[in-house]
Protein backbone atom coordinates (compact mmCIF):
# COMPACT_ATOMS: atom_id res chain seq x y z
CA UNK A 1 0.00 0.00 0.00
CA UNK A 2 1.34 3.38 -0.90
CA UNK A 3 0.34 5.04 2.38
CA UNK A 4 0.74 3.86 5.94
CA UNK A 5 -2.32 4.14 8.14
CA UNK A 6 -2.56 4.73 11.84
CA UNK A 7 -4.80 2.20 13.54
CA UNK A 8 -7.91 4.39 13.21
CA UNK A 9 -7.12 6.35 10.03
CA UNK A 10 -9.55 6.28 7.15
CA UNK A 11 -8.26 5.22 3.75
CA UNK A 12 -10.69 7.53 1.90
CA UNK A 13 -8.80 9.64 -0.62
CA UNK A 14 -5.77 7.36 -0.65
CA UNK A 15 -4.37 5.35 -3.53
CA UNK A 16 -3.88 1.69 -2.65
CA UNK A 17 -2.24 -1.20 -4.45
CA UNK A 18 -4.23 -4.41 -4.06
CA UNK A 19 -1.83 -7.04 -5.35
CA UNK A 20 -1.19 -5.68 -8.88
CA UNK A 21 -4.30 -3.46 -9.06
CA UNK A 22 -3.96 0.25 -8.24
CA UNK A 23 -7.16 1.95 -7.04
CA UNK A 24 -8.17 5.25 -5.46
CA UNK A 25 -10.58 5.13 -2.52
CA UNK A 26 -13.55 7.46 -3.20
CA UNK A 27 -15.85 7.03 -0.18
CA UNK A 28 -16.93 4.68 2.58
CA UNK A 29 -20.18 2.86 1.83
CA UNK A 30 -20.80 1.01 5.08
CA UNK A 31 -19.13 -0.76 7.98
CA UNK A 32 -19.86 -3.53 10.44
CA UNK A 33 -17.82 -5.34 13.05
CA UNK A 34 -14.21 -5.18 11.88
CA UNK A 35 -15.10 -4.73 8.19
CA UNK A 36 -15.30 -1.54 6.14
CA UNK A 37 -16.70 -1.29 2.61
CA UNK A 38 -15.49 1.41 0.20
CA UNK A 39 -16.26 2.59 -3.31
CA UNK A 40 -12.99 2.80 -5.24
CA UNK A 41 -11.98 3.35 -8.85
CA UNK A 42 -9.06 2.15 -10.93
CA UNK A 43 -6.19 4.56 -11.47
CA UNK A 44 -6.25 4.48 -15.25
CA UNK A 45 -8.08 6.10 -18.14
CA UNK A 46 -11.21 3.97 -17.64
CA UNK A 47 -11.61 4.74 -13.90
CA UNK A 48 -13.52 1.48 -13.47
CA UNK A 49 -15.54 1.42 -10.22
CA UNK A 50 -14.97 -1.41 -7.73
CA UNK A 51 -15.87 -2.26 -4.17
CA UNK A 52 -13.06 -2.65 -1.66
CA UNK A 53 -13.60 -4.61 1.54
CA UNK A 54 -11.12 -3.81 4.31
CA UNK A 55 -11.00 -6.12 7.32
CA UNK A 56 -8.99 -4.66 10.19
CA UNK A 57 -7.77 -7.55 12.33
CA UNK A 58 -6.00 -7.15 15.64
CA UNK A 59 -3.17 -9.65 15.85
CA UNK A 60 -4.48 -11.22 19.05
CA UNK A 61 -8.06 -11.63 17.73
CA UNK A 62 -7.96 -15.18 16.39
CA UNK A 63 -11.67 -15.30 15.51
CA UNK A 64 -11.50 -12.17 13.33
CA UNK A 65 -8.34 -13.47 11.70
CA UNK A 66 -9.98 -16.78 10.82
CA UNK A 67 -13.06 -15.00 9.43
CA UNK A 68 -10.95 -12.65 7.28
CA UNK A 69 -8.80 -15.48 5.96
CA UNK A 70 -11.85 -17.63 5.27
CA UNK A 71 -13.60 -14.78 3.41
CA UNK A 72 -10.51 -14.15 1.27
CA UNK A 73 -9.75 -17.82 0.65
CA UNK A 74 -13.31 -18.75 -0.27
CA UNK A 75 -13.90 -15.72 -2.46
CA UNK A 76 -10.56 -15.78 -4.26
CA UNK A 77 -9.62 -19.46 -4.37
CA UNK A 78 -12.38 -21.96 -3.60
CA UNK A 79 -15.45 -20.55 -5.30
CA UNK A 80 -15.32 -20.53 -9.13
CA UNK A 81 -16.84 -17.56 -11.04
CA UNK A 82 -20.62 -17.55 -11.24
CA UNK A 83 -23.06 -14.92 -12.59
CA UNK A 84 -24.87 -14.75 -9.24
CA UNK A 85 -21.79 -14.47 -7.02
CA UNK A 86 -19.81 -11.25 -6.66
CA UNK A 87 -16.49 -11.57 -8.50
CA UNK A 88 -13.22 -11.14 -6.62
CA UNK A 89 -10.85 -9.01 -8.73
CA UNK A 90 -7.83 -8.98 -6.42
CA UNK A 91 -6.84 -9.37 -2.78
CA UNK A 92 -3.95 -8.91 -0.35
CA UNK A 93 -3.12 -8.53 3.33
CA UNK A 94 -0.89 -5.84 4.79
CA UNK A 95 0.55 -5.27 8.28
CA UNK A 96 -0.35 -1.98 9.97
CA UNK A 97 2.13 -1.37 12.77
CA UNK A 98 2.84 -4.27 15.09
CA UNK A 99 -0.68 -5.03 16.34
CA UNK A 100 -2.88 -5.09 13.23
CA UNK A 101 -3.15 -6.76 9.86
CA UNK A 102 -5.51 -5.44 7.21
CA UNK A 103 -7.08 -7.87 4.73
CA UNK A 104 -8.33 -6.36 1.46
CA UNK A 105 -10.70 -7.88 -1.10
CA UNK A 106 -11.30 -5.93 -4.32
CA UNK A 107 -14.62 -6.88 -5.90
CA UNK A 108 -16.82 -5.96 -8.82
CA UNK A 109 -19.13 -2.99 -8.30
CA UNK A 110 -22.87 -3.67 -8.06
CA UNK A 111 -24.45 -0.25 -8.50
CA UNK A 112 -27.88 -1.17 -7.16
CA UNK A 113 -26.66 -1.72 -3.60
CA UNK A 114 -27.94 -4.46 -1.33
CA UNK A 115 -31.44 -5.91 -1.41
CA UNK A 116 -31.90 -4.42 2.07
CA UNK A 117 -31.14 -0.94 0.69
CA UNK A 118 -33.36 -1.59 -2.32
CA UNK A 119 -36.28 -2.56 -0.09
CA UNK A 120 -35.81 0.53 2.10
CA UNK A 121 -35.69 2.84 -0.92
CA UNK A 122 -38.80 1.30 -2.44
CA UNK A 123 -40.62 1.52 0.89
CA UNK A 124 -39.84 5.23 1.16
CA UNK A 125 -41.05 5.70 -2.39
CA UNK A 126 -44.25 3.80 -1.54
CA UNK A 127 -43.43 1.39 -4.33
CA UNK A 128 -42.99 -1.98 -2.66
CA UNK A 129 -41.30 -4.84 -4.48
CA UNK A 130 -43.74 -6.73 -6.64
CA UNK A 131 -44.16 -10.50 -6.43
CA UNK A 132 -42.30 -10.95 -9.72
CA UNK A 133 -39.34 -8.92 -8.41
CA UNK A 134 -39.21 -10.89 -5.17
CA UNK A 135 -39.28 -14.13 -7.17
CA UNK A 136 -36.36 -12.92 -9.32
CA UNK A 137 -34.29 -12.03 -6.25
CA UNK A 138 -35.02 -15.40 -4.67
CA UNK A 139 -34.24 -17.22 -7.94
CA UNK A 140 -30.81 -15.58 -8.22
CA UNK A 141 -30.01 -16.31 -4.58
CA UNK A 142 -30.98 -19.96 -5.09
CA UNK A 143 -28.70 -20.15 -8.14
CA UNK A 144 -25.78 -18.84 -6.09
CA UNK A 145 -26.44 -21.26 -3.23
CA UNK A 146 -26.86 -24.20 -5.64
CA UNK A 147 -23.47 -23.33 -7.11
CA UNK A 148 -21.82 -23.33 -3.67
CA UNK A 149 -23.46 -26.65 -2.79
CA UNK A 150 -22.34 -28.23 -6.09
CA UNK A 151 -18.64 -27.73 -5.30
CA UNK A 152 -16.37 -30.52 -4.04
CA UNK A 153 -16.55 -30.42 -1.09
CA UNK A 154 -19.85 -28.51 -0.86
CA UNK A 155 -19.64 -24.99 0.62
CA UNK A 156 -22.24 -23.78 3.11
CA UNK A 157 -22.62 -19.99 3.08
CA UNK A 158 -24.26 -19.83 6.56
CA UNK A 159 -25.04 -16.09 6.38
CA UNK A 160 -27.79 -15.75 3.80
CA UNK A 161 -29.65 -12.48 4.32
CA UNK A 162 -30.80 -9.51 2.27
CA UNK A 163 -27.76 -7.46 3.34
CA UNK A 164 -25.54 -10.01 1.56
CA UNK A 165 -27.43 -9.93 -1.74
CA UNK A 166 -26.31 -7.17 -4.10
CA UNK A 167 -28.14 -5.77 -7.12
CA UNK A 168 -26.04 -5.67 -10.28
CA UNK A 169 -28.25 -3.11 -12.00
CA UNK A 170 -26.06 -3.08 -15.12
CA UNK A 171 -26.90 -6.71 -15.89
CA UNK A 172 -30.22 -6.94 -14.05
CA UNK A 173 -29.12 -9.71 -11.69
CA UNK A 174 -28.62 -10.23 -7.96
CA UNK A 175 -25.35 -11.52 -6.55
CA UNK A 176 -24.34 -13.16 -3.28
CA UNK A 177 -21.43 -11.71 -1.31
CA UNK A 178 -19.62 -12.00 2.05
CA UNK A 179 -18.00 -15.39 2.54
CA UNK A 180 -16.58 -14.85 6.02
CA UNK A 181 -18.99 -17.41 7.49
CA UNK A 182 -18.57 -20.05 4.78
CA UNK A 183 -17.45 -23.55 5.63
CA UNK A 184 -16.95 -26.98 4.14
CA UNK A 185 -17.03 -28.54 7.61
CA UNK A 186 -19.66 -31.14 8.41
CA UNK A 187 -20.76 -31.75 12.01
CA UNK A 188 -22.31 -35.18 12.44
CA UNK A 189 -24.53 -35.05 15.53
CA UNK A 190 -26.03 -38.42 14.67
CA UNK A 191 -23.01 -39.75 16.56
CA UNK A 192 -23.25 -38.49 20.16
CA UNK A 193 -20.71 -35.74 20.81
CA UNK A 194 -18.76 -35.57 24.03
CA UNK A 195 -18.87 -32.36 26.07
CA UNK A 196 -15.72 -30.89 24.50
CA UNK A 197 -16.87 -31.63 20.94
CA UNK A 198 -20.33 -30.20 21.57
CA UNK A 199 -18.98 -27.04 23.25
CA UNK A 200 -16.55 -26.52 20.39
CA UNK A 201 -19.28 -27.00 17.78
CA UNK A 202 -21.61 -24.58 19.59
CA UNK A 203 -18.82 -22.00 19.81
CA UNK A 204 -18.08 -22.22 16.09
CA UNK A 205 -21.77 -21.94 15.18
CA UNK A 206 -22.30 -19.01 17.56
CA UNK A 207 -19.33 -17.04 16.21
CA UNK A 208 -20.06 -17.59 12.54
CA UNK A 209 -23.83 -17.57 12.13
CA UNK A 210 -26.81 -15.35 12.95
CA UNK A 211 -29.32 -16.88 15.38
CA UNK A 212 -32.39 -15.76 13.39
CA UNK A 213 -31.13 -17.61 10.31
CA UNK A 214 -29.88 -20.83 11.92
CA UNK A 215 -31.40 -24.11 10.92
CA UNK A 216 -32.99 -26.09 13.81
CA UNK A 217 -30.18 -28.66 13.81
CA UNK A 218 -27.69 -25.84 14.48
CA UNK A 219 -29.67 -24.59 17.46
CA UNK A 220 -30.15 -27.96 19.14
CA UNK A 221 -27.12 -30.21 18.78
CA UNK A 222 -28.90 -32.84 20.87
CA UNK A 223 -31.39 -33.38 18.02
CA UNK A 224 -28.98 -35.86 16.43
CA UNK A 225 -28.94 -34.35 12.95
CA UNK A 226 -26.27 -33.95 10.30
CA UNK A 227 -25.14 -30.31 10.01
CA UNK A 228 -23.87 -29.65 6.49
CA UNK A 229 -24.47 -27.32 3.53
CA UNK A 230 -28.21 -27.97 3.71
CA UNK A 231 -28.49 -25.48 6.56
CA UNK A 232 -28.62 -22.83 3.81
CA UNK A 233 -31.95 -24.21 2.65
CA UNK A 234 -33.47 -23.24 5.99
CA UNK A 235 -32.04 -19.72 5.65
CA UNK A 236 -33.54 -19.43 2.15
CA UNK A 237 -36.94 -20.18 3.63
CA UNK A 238 -36.51 -17.50 6.27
Amino acid sequence: MGNKNSSNASIVGKTIKIDQKLVKVKKKLTEGGFSFIFLVESVDRDRTPYVLKQMRVQVENENSKQSAERDTHMHATVIPPHPNIVTCVSHCKLPVGTNRVDYFILMEWCGGGSVFELMEARLLARNRLKNREVAEIFRDCCKAVAHLHSLTPPVAHRDLKIENLLHDDQHGTFKLCDFGSCTTQVIDCRIPLNRHERNRAEEVISKNTTLAYRAPEMVDLYSGKLINEKVDVWSLGK
